[in-house]
């Protein structure tokens, strides 16, 4: 399983927004669980979406946010993906 992530600052009731080109799950994790995700041990996921395209996912709080991709793929497969933030109160 192959992955792709960035850490974000996002503000609590707005929506992480994902696209990606292929099959992808898009998780997002504080930095103490993706942390964890990296040494290999159970890390607990704040939001989680099912394998698809696109994704949107709720973020529960402010904080610093790590939105991570999981595909399938070769060492050396690219995805093509696209992160972005919406949230209403600040007009975006």
């Amino acid at each position: 399983m192959r992955y792709v992530h960035a850490r974000e600052k996002i503000r609590g009731g707005a929506t992480a927004l994902v696209r990606c080109e292929r099959t992808c799950q898009a998780s997002i994790l504080d930095d103490d669980n993706y942390k964890l995700l990296l040494s290999g041990k159970k890390a607990y996921c704040a939001a989680q979406s099912p394998p698809a395209k696109k994704h949107v996912i709720p973020v529960p709080r402010t904080d610093n946010w790590n939105i991570v991709l999981t595909y399938e793929g070769e060492p050396m497969t690219l995805l093509e993906y696209d992160i972005g933030v919406k949230d209403i109160r600040l007009g975006l």
